[in-house]
């Protein structure tokens, strides 16, 4: 760490552009900017950044250096709040990830966690797009499915979700309702467009279902929801949110393969950490609202 201060200062020249904003955001001058450059450049005897008319750019080794710099940066930052942490209130920031559907139904889990730790900042990273917690991108991540997709993951259960097929009261008194679980050629359903982040459970209706009688497809649950409830056809559905809509008729019975387990997932490098306890506990203090959630079934 002997040319830390001037690794920083180079970090800040390629954020920045120019050695003028770089040294405005250090609150220095631009000459010990320069300096801290020609310091670094010597040392390791190559060029770190090349001059254009826009700015500074940096090299191919000046990328790599960065990089690095940028993860150590990174380090410091998280051995700031431990040591925070270890001093009792907590003070810093969570990065949370799960996919944006769930947000309704975490929201009063984050509400719980800062309302017990008013000097920590949440950010959620909601999206279709999986973090790495192993390099540090989030500190816990929401997930339907129980088993760990990554070494060193450690996964906490945090409730089951009991889905079930459901059509609406329209469509049950023109077609009717399921017999037999074991034929269904007498019935329309409504499907997933299959990406790499599509709902899973619905590829049971694909498995069972003729392809001529899946008459729409959606790419999301919320799409799929609306269709369920135009009485386009029979789909899948949380059978508690379900509670919700009184128009709704359930088609058969729950089976336990269509039950989904929503899950905490963190990582064994920072799972014992202050802040992450402290999350997970707030997740776990009250039970879950899933009547005011539409759910992707995943996993």
């Amino acid at each position: 760490m002997q040319h830390w201060t001037e690794l920083r200062t180079a970090l800040y020249i390629a954020r920045h552009g120019s050695l003028s904003r770089a040294a405005a955001a250090l609150s220095t001058h631009r000459a010990t900017v320069l300096r801290h450059l020609k310091t670094l450049e010597a040392h390791y005897e190559i060029e770190l950044f090349r001059r254009h008319a826009k700015g500074y750019v940096a090299t191919e080794a000046g990328a790599e250096l960065l990089r690095m710099t940028t993860a150590a940066e990174r380090h410091f930052e998280e051995l700031a709040t431990e040591l925070r942490d270890r001093r009792g209130a907590l003070v810093g920031e969570l990065r949370l990830t799960s996919p944006a559907i769930l947000a309704p139904i975490l929201m009063p889990a984050i509400a719980r966690f800062r309302g017990t730790n008013p000097r920590m900042r949440v950010v959620y990273l909601a999206g279709s797009q999986p973090l790495r917690l192993d390099l540090g991108e989030a500190d816990v991540a929401i997930r339907h499915g129980g088993e760990p997709k990554a070494k060193g993951e450690i996964v906490s259960v945090l409730a089951n979700v009991d889905f079930a097929l459901f059509a609406h009261r329209q469509y049950v008194e023109q077609f009717g309702a399921i017999e037999s679980i074991d034929d269904l050629s007498g019935h329309r359903f409504v499907g997933a467009v299959f990406e790499p982040t599509s709902p899973l459970l619905y590829r049971w209706i694909d498995d069972h279902v003729a392809a001529e009688n899946i008459v729409f497809r959606a790419p999301g649950p919320k799409v799929i929801e609306d269709a369920l409830l135009q009485g386009i056809g029979i789909t899948f559905f949380p059978i508690k949110r379900a509670e919700q809509y009184p128009e709704l008729v359930q088609m058969c019975p729950a089976q336990k393969r269509w039950q989904k387990k929503l899950c905490a997932v963190t990582h064994e490098s920072n799972h014992h950490r202050p802040r992450v306890q402290a999350f997970l506990e707030a997740l776990t203090s009250e039970p879950f609202d899933f009547s005011s959630s539409v759910w992707r079934s995943s996993g």
